[in-house]
């Protein structure tokens, strides 16, 4: 019998960021009138103005840590300044067990996009956060400057799933102790329905946009007879048989809940993407980003 979720990680090929040079990520922050990269903090008298710390991230410049706090308090924190205000974009990847299922899988297509989208945010002078949602929502890095790319990438290299991963829990958690909300980006293949339906409904606080990454395995169309089926969240396993009527039915699912999930996001205001995850490259931010206006 068949297992149709072999937890195989398959890397996908990095996208050429030479091809994304000229976009922008599309931000209409309301309430302000700047785009990413704008300034919107000043200063007083051409100085920085001190505002607050915050905990060190990989990828931050040392010349910025308070050395006298970290001595204090024996940990890393970084000075924030009034000019550091430029609008954040917060990168979330989904990290649940399904994002490892199949042959190109949901967290090679999210780490391939996450970079491009990176790219796009610093070349525009933003400030980029890389989050890892499990049960938890991680900051893996946080970078302002162009050169951080490989901040970035070494951050979407650590990523694994987990088993334990609850992402509407996770969402919450980060949108409320959010203090720099502007652009959020979660990058999911949105499988469970209702836990899809948690996770936008935690992103009320930011902009929003939702890449749905659509398992290619999804549209796999296994041999007629005895089958091993396998829920890609939870791992519990078990045996069917599958004929034209078990296929029609799995169609009906799958369909229903591609359907759904673009309703979920317009009703909410959040932009949507999907891209399936064989069909990772340029294009989705040439075509399927400037359609769904999370890029220009």
């Amino acid at each position: 019998m068949r297992d149709l979720t072999d937890p195989a990680t398959v890397s996908v090929t990095a996208i050429d960021l030479t091809r994304l040079r000229g976009l922008r990520l599309q931000a209409h922050v309301p309430h302000r009138s700047y785009r990413v990269g704008d300034r919107v903090g000043k200063g007083v008298g051409g100085r920085m103005e001190f505002v607050d710390h915050r905990p060190y991230a990989p990828g931050d410049d040392l010349r910025r840590v308070d050395w006298n706090a970290a001595a204090r308090t024996d940990r890393l924190v970084v000075k924030r300044h009034a000019h550091d205000s430029a609008l954040p974009v917060h990168l979330a990847v989904d990290l649940s067990r399904s994002m490892a299922v199949g042959a190109p899988n949901g967290l090679g297509a999210a780490r391939a996009i996450a970079r491009g989208l990176a790219f796009v945010a610093l070349n525009a002078g933003a400030t980029v956060v890389v989050v890892g949602l499990t049960h938890t929502a991680d900051t893996l890095a946080r970078v302002s400057r162009r050169a951080g790319i490989s901040g970035i990438e070494a951050a979407l290299a650590s990523m694994e799933p987990q088993d334990d991963a609850d992402i509407g829990r996770a969402m919450r958690t980060y949108a409320s102790r959010a203090r720099d909300t502007g652009v959020f980006v979660l990058l999911s293949d949105m499988l469970d329905e209702s836990g899809a339906r948690t996770s936008l409904r935690a992103l009320e606080p930011f902009e929003a946009a939702a890449v749905h990454l659509v398992p290619a395995a999804l549209y796999d169309a296994p041999p007629t007879g005895p089958l091993r089926i396998q829920d890609a969240e939870t791992g519990r396993a078990r045996d069917i048989a599958w004929d034209d009527n078990a296929a029609a039915a799995y169609a009906r699912r799958r369909d229903g809940l591609l359907r759904e999930i673009p309703r979920v996001a317009s009703a909410l205001g959040i932009r949507y993407a999907s891209v399936r995850t064989d069909e990772v490259g340029p294009d989705v931010f040439l075509k399927n980003f400037r359609n769904a206006g999370i890029v220009a």
